[in-house]
């Protein structure tokens, strides 16, 4: 055989390799998150190595916090996002800004916005992203998880006598949750009365005195912070004995670890339930 005839089926063999390694690059997905739920949801359907970047404070799993940071949710670094050349952005249009969302947009690159309004959403809110990015498989498996978790709950917890309860999210203004706020659902599935359910806002800034004339019978904090659960130590109410600390990672965030959070959330109440102190404290405050 020729040098030349070699030269050419080395060539056509680079080529054909070139393209085998093209089409590799195309099938892979790369995946922008900007919101840490969505980033737990990418790790959770298995696509950990093809998230190129991650928002502010994405701490899990820990992978994540290895991830490019591409901005915050005040402020999104156009040109960074653009640079790790992302095939899928998911989104969270409540918490990103709208205006630079617009920006991304104008380049064509698929945007998945994910706004759950329930808790009910959570399996289909799984699969629309497990289709964004791939993994249809692998959420249709979660998915089914979610919901055979969620029915649980309901079965097993909505039909028990009501605790009334204040959701603190912070303390210092006191903010709560209203109705409007999908983590209400989660007091819903656990058998919780929020006693600021008809509040105007998801999210209703509100005083001691307000709190204080609701009568509470437990109060659920969604912080670490020590201080949000120090304020109540000093008044002379049932209150400090029936403080519930709530992981804050998994009940705050819509995302695969949210059923974790119910499920807390459900036992602590069951367990108050059944104990003496909520029994002499009927009456609330």
């Amino acid at each position: 055989m020729s040098l030349h005839h070699h030269r050419f089926i080395n060539a056509t063999l680079f080529a054909l390799l070139l393209m085998g390694s093209h089409q590799v690059q195309a099938d892979s997905e790369r995946i922008i998150s900007l919101a840490p739920n969505l980033t737990e949801f990418v790790y959770a359907l298995g696509a950990g190595s093809d998230l190129v970047g991650v928002i502010a404070h994405s701490d899990y799993p820990l992978q994540a916090q290895h991830k490019p940071v591409i901005g915050d949710y005040q402020h999104l670094d156009i040109e960074k996002i653009l640079a790790l050349k992302p095939t899928v952005i998911l989104s969270w249009a409540a918490g990103n800004p709208p205006q630079q969302l617009a920006t991304l947009r104008q380049f064509h690159i698929p945007i998945v916005d994910v706004s759950p309004q329930h808790i009910a959403q959570l399996p289909e809110i799984t699969k629309k992203i497990g289709r964004a990015i791939s993994r249809e498989q692998q959420a249709h498996k979660l998915a089914q998880q979610e919901q055979a978790q969620l029915d649980n709950f309901a079965k097993n917890y909505a039909g028990k006598t009501k605790v009334r309860v204040f959701y603190q999210i912070w303390h210092h203004p006191f903010i709560t949750i209203s109705k409007k706020s999908w983590l209400n659902d989660a007091l819903t599935l656990c058998g919780a009365s929020n006693v600021f359910a008809d509040a105007a806002t998801a999210y209703p800034q509100v005083n001691l005195e307000q709190i204080l004339s609701t009568r509470p019978q437990a109060i659920l904090l969604s912080s670490n912070n020590p201080q949000g659960a120090k304020i109540w130590q000093q008044w002379h109410t049932p209150a400090k004995h029936h403080l519930i600390q709530l992981n804050p990672d998994w009940m705050s965030r819509f995302g695969p670890r949210l059923v974790k959070g119910i499920g807390q959330l459900c036992q602590q109440l069951n367990a108050l339930r059944a104990s003496e102190k909520i029994a002499h404290s009927q009456n609330g405050f």
